[in-house]
């Protein structure tokens, strides 16, 4: 993640806001289930090894990625859909 950090500086700056308790209405929850469902069949399960030729490599997918690959997108979708960071 550190490295993933010092490439993406952006996705990694720190909070100014207090972490908070999201309410979870029927809307936001939709919401996680369309983009869970979209990236789950968008980006093809790939190992970080067959990639890049490393064990490790925390990315933002394009098209492949392992797991936390698709992680790191979901986050960065929701993220731009409204839901806060944390």
């Amino acid at each position: 993640f550190v490295e993933f950090c010092q490439r993406n500086a952006e996705s990694c700056q720190p909070g100014t806001v207090k972490q908070r308790k999201l309410a979870m209405t029927e809307d936001k929850w939709l919401l996680v289930r369309m983009v869970n469902a979209f990236v789950n069949g968008a980006i093809a399960p790939v190992t970080d090894e067959t990639l890049y030729g490393t064990p490790e490599y925390w990315t933002i997918p394009a098209d492949a990625g392992d797991c936390e690959d698709l992680v790191l997108m979901k986050k960065n979708i929701l993220q731009q859909k409204g839901l806060p960071p944390e």
